[in-house]
C-alpha cells in the first residue's frame, strides 16, 4: 500500500500535470472547464498524459478493485461485529441495511461519504486504544515472561535484552 499510495502521489508531479502557484504556494492542475483536479481525477490525468491516452482506464480499473475489495471487507468484519454484538439473529438485518447502503453511498456526494467513513473509522479505533492501554501491562508482563525462557534467550544470539 506504501508503494502504491507513493506512486499516486508522485506521478502526478512526474508527469508535469501538477502546476505550481507561485501567489498562493500551491500545487494544482485544472481540466477543460478551468477547475481544479484532485484525488483520482489528478492522477487518471497524470497517467492519461504519461501512458499516452490509455492511464485513465488503468486507474479506472485500480479504483474498481479498491472499492469493491472495500465493500466486502468491510461487509465481513461488520457482519462479524453484528454476529458477535448481538448474535447470529441480527446478520441478516444487517446484510440488509448494508446493501442498502451501498448504492445510497455510490449516489452521495463523495466528501459526505469519505467523512462518514472516517466517523466510523474512528469509532473503531476508540475501543482499541483503550483495550490497549487497559492491557498494556499484562503485555510488559508476558514478554518478561516469555524472554525469562533461557532457550529463547539462547537463541537470540546477539540481541541483547535489557530487565527494566
Amino acid at each position: 500500500m506504501i508503494i502504491i499510495f507513493t506512486n499516486i502521489g508522485a506521478i502526478p508531479h512526474t508527469f508535469h500535470t501538477v502546476f505550481h502557484d507561485a501567489f498562493s504556494g500551491a500545487f494544482s492542475a485544472v481540466d477543460a472547464n478551468g477547475k481544479a483536479l484532485t484525488g483520482a481525477n489528478l492522477t487518471a490525468k497524470a497517467f492519461s498524459i504519461g501512458l499516452s491516452g490509455f492511464g485513465e482506464y488503468i486507474v479506472a480499473i485500480g479504483i474498481i478493485f479498491f472499492a469493491l475489495s472495500t465493500i466486502i471487507s468491510w461487509s465481513y468484519y461488520g457482519n462479524r461485529a453484528v454476529e458477535y454484538l448481538f448474535g447470529s439473529k441480527s446478520v441478516l438485518p444487517y446484510r440488509v441495511v448494508y446493501c442498502f447502503l451501498i448504492p445510497l453511498g455510490a449516489a452521495t456526494q463523495l466528501e459526505i461519504v469519505r467523512n462518514i467513513s472516517d466517523i466510523f473509522n474512528a469509532l473503531m479505533a476508540l475501543p482499541n486504544l483503550v483495550g490497549l492501554i487497559l492491557l498494556s501491562g499484562v503485555v510488559v508482563k508476558m514478554t518478561r515472561e516469555y524472554f525469562s525462557d533461557s532457550t529463547i534467550v539462547s537463541n537470540l544470539k546477539g540481541v541483547s535484552i535489557e530487565n527494566s
